[in-house]
């Protein structure tokens, strides 16, 4: 009987335990330690709110000085704004409605009395009657010359009538004597187109006459007025003090 060629056992290789091998750890990261009391205060809703509130006040403050300033500038310049729109109504106002004058001639005396800028009667007219009305005779009106003159002459003859006046300084209305108010000191002499006792037509304009026509540049040498030559009614002498009152 023949043995094998390799008749000896096979070698067993010694199998290494896990054991026996030195075990590698992974690497740690190592966090802060927190305590859980400090964990509760920064998640809790209190801590949370109180850091909001600290965050918008501090945001508020950095922010609340150039907002009142914004604020205040707005509230300025709106302000300014209403003043000069109320300005400029008042003076609107004012110009439609009134107007003061220097009396610097003679022409009517008594009623209105000044010879310069320093000594004239400063007048008030209102420009708001004859608006709704026609002048009045013996009235006070303030007018411009085509020349571009402020004057106030006493309104003696209405539109469409007839004036004429007598040698004795009687005026006569459509040959009717015309009655002047005792309030109306007037001194008429018959100059200009009325010298011949002729009846001069009003026309559509009105026939004026200074007070003291010795002295006086009026429809005697003009002519009847025009309507829209008209500025208003002389309402009231505001200075000298002494003067203080109405025009009568």
């Amino acid at each position: 009987m023949h043995k094998p060629l390799n008749s000896q056992p096979p070698c067993k290789l010694p199998l290494e335990s896990p054991s026996s091998q030195p075990a590698t750890e992974p690497p740690t990261t190592e966090f802060p330690k927190i305590s859980p009391t400090t964990l509760a205060s920064a998640t809790s809703p209190e801590s949370i709110a109180d850091r909001s509130i600290r965050q918008i006040a501090q945001s508020s403050a950095a922010t609340a000085l150039p907002r009142a300033s914004h604020r205040f500038a707005r509230g300025a310049l709106r302000w300014a704004e209403r003043g000069f729109a109320l300005f400029g109504l008042i003076v609107a106002l004012w110009w439609l409605s009134f107007d003061v004058s220097i009396i610097t001639s003679p022409s009517m005396t008594p009623a209105l009395q000044g010879t310069n800028l320093d000594n004239g009667d400063r007048v008030f007219t209102e420009k708001v009657s004859y608006r709704f009305r026609a002048p009045r005779r013996w009235e006070v009106i303030t007018f411009f010359t085509p020349e571009g003159e402020k004057r106030m002459k006493r309104v003696a003859g209405l539109p469409g009538e007839h004036v004429q006046m007598t040698r004795q300084g009687k005026l006569v209305i459509d040959g009717q004597p015309v009655e002047v108010p005792d309030s109306v000191d007037v001194k008429y002499l018959s100059y200009g187109n009325l010298t011949e006792g002729k009846p001069v037509p009003c026309g559509d304009g009105y026939y004026v006459l200074g007070d003291d026509l010795k002295d006086s540049d009026d429809s005697r040498f003009n002519g009847p007025l025009a309507a829209d030559a008209i500025v208003g009614r002389a309402w009231l002498i505001l200075w000298p003090k002494a003067r203080f009152g109405w025009v009568k």
